[in-house]
């Protein structure tokens, strides 16, 4: 990815607004503790694969920030939802389209339910980290 400004792509920053999405009554399963365990795991699973660090793991950050409003019904699928919001916070922060591009197609298709196929490396990552 070519053009990013690394302060565009600050983790702390998108740690600390994706971690605003979860309430404690989550819990371990899909609260921030979920999204602690998925990083986890995916970085296990992209080093030494020469998956780009930074677009997987913001996208673990911000792949279930809708997770809670689904469960209260008030949206109907939180991949859509995250997805469409990642957008919106990765252009107002600067990042290159292509990044932007490849965050929200790996937020897309991380539930295997969606009936969608993972792309990208960093989509494969995700995928295999949540599931």
């Amino acid at each position: 990815m070519t053009g990013t400004d690394d302060t565009s792509m600050d983790l702390t920053a998108f740690q600390d607004t994706a971690c605003t999405y979860f309430d404690d009554e989550r819990g371990p399963i899909h609260g921030w503790y979920h999204v602690q365990r998925v990083e986890a795991l995916a970085d296990r699973l992209r080093n030494g694969c020469g998956v780009d660090e930074r677009t997987v793991r913001i996208a673990v950050l911000l792949h279930d920030s809708g997770r809670a409003r689904e469960d209260r019904g008030k949206i109907a699928g939180h991949a859509a939802w995250g997805t469409r919001k990642a957008r919106r916070l990765l252009a107002e922060r600067g990042v290159d389209a292509e990044r932007i591009d490849g965050i929200a197609h790996a937020i897309a298709v991380h539930r295997y339910s969606n009936d969608r196929e993972p792309e990208t490396a960093a989509a494969k990552v995700l995928c295999d980290a949540d599931n």
